[in-house]
């Protein structure tokens, strides 16, 4: 909550965040990962848009809803979400939990199933408590400062969702 409210005091007084971050305790790498900015021109509406990082490895995950699970590969993740491949296909709206294996970690979140795309579908996180979203955070910012092929966020992999139209939160 800290990095989104700093994140959120960068846009208003800049000048106020350079001098405060040193001492802020907020890692800056942490600080790397922050929402998108949306153009005044756009005719989309993007609700906290976050960029989306191939991953230089693929993270496993696991996926259960009410009456079987599967097993997933995350190739693209965002603080929102990402483009998994499943082991069996699921219904888009889907509500899953999932367990990500990082390292010798796990990390728990609730996400909803979207959209699929050839063998891969989309997945949106809608709840993760705050120790695993700063785990989560701290793996995305290494995979995007440390990688050497990586050619940045993957912008092409966001849908753009049309003004007007209702977004599940």
């Amino acid at each position: 909550m800290r990095i989104a409210a700093l994140q959120a005091l960068e846009r208003l007084d800049p000048d106020w965040v350079r001098d405060f971050l040193p001492k802020s305790g907020i890692d800056m790498e942490d600080f790397t990962l922050a929402p998108l900015e949306i153009p005044v021109a756009s005719k989309f509406v993007r609700q906290r848009r976050h960029p989306r990082v191939r991953l230089r490895k693929a993270v496993r995950a696991v996926c259960t809803n009410l009456k079987e699970g599967c097993s997933m590969e995350i190739k693209t993740a965002s603080l929102t979400g990402g483009i998994a491949t499943l082991s069996r296909h699921l219904t888009p709206g889907t509500q899953v939990q999932l367990r990500l294996q990082i390292g010798m970690r796990n990390l728990q979140a609730t996400a909803l199933m979207r959209d699929s795309r050839a063998q891969d579908m989309a997945f949106e996180i809608v709840d993760m408590n705050l120790d695993e979203r700063g785990k989560y955070r701290r793996m995305l910012a290494g995979n995007l400062s440390n990688s050497s092929n990586n050619q940045g966020p993957a912008e092409s992999d966001i849908i753009p969702i049309p003004a007007g139209v209702a977004v599940s939160r």
